[in-house]
């Protein structure tokens, strides 16, 4: 599998897994969902026939908001109980991620102090 943008990975063969999957982001009020490939874009698009997103949204208004502070503080994560492997994971997908945002503006020229 190619890896790609945001630490996703492209699994062609698991398209049952992402009918399944992929409608959680409508499900959570979101208009829109990033997709691997254009077979999985359109894939996806069908989720859009199952759920009408301003009705979740209209749900979602009527919950009490949820505090900011615990949604951005991240866990606690103990270093001297992690494994060296998870650890090396950990990085690798947070990198792969960052590079997953940047790698466009960096093949059209744009160094990376401007992203």
């Amino acid at each position: 599998h190619a890896l790609i943008g945001k630490g996703m990975w492209a699994a062609p063969d698991s398209m049952h897994e992402m009918l399944t999957k992929k409608i959680s982001h409508l499900e959570q009020g979101a208009s829109c969902a990033w997709v691997p490939s254009p077979t999985a874009a359109t894939l996806h698009a069908t989720h859009y026939h199952r759920l009408f997103v301003k009705d979740v949204q209209r749900e979602l208004k009527q919950r009490k908001r949820a505090d900011v502070g615990v949604l951005v503080t991240p866990e606690p994560w103990d270093f001297v109980k992690a494994s060296r492997d998870s650890i090396e994971m950990e990085l690798r997908d947070n990198i792969q991620g960052l590079l997953g945002y940047v790698v466009r503006w960096i093949n059209h020229g744009i160094g990376c102090s401007k992203v």
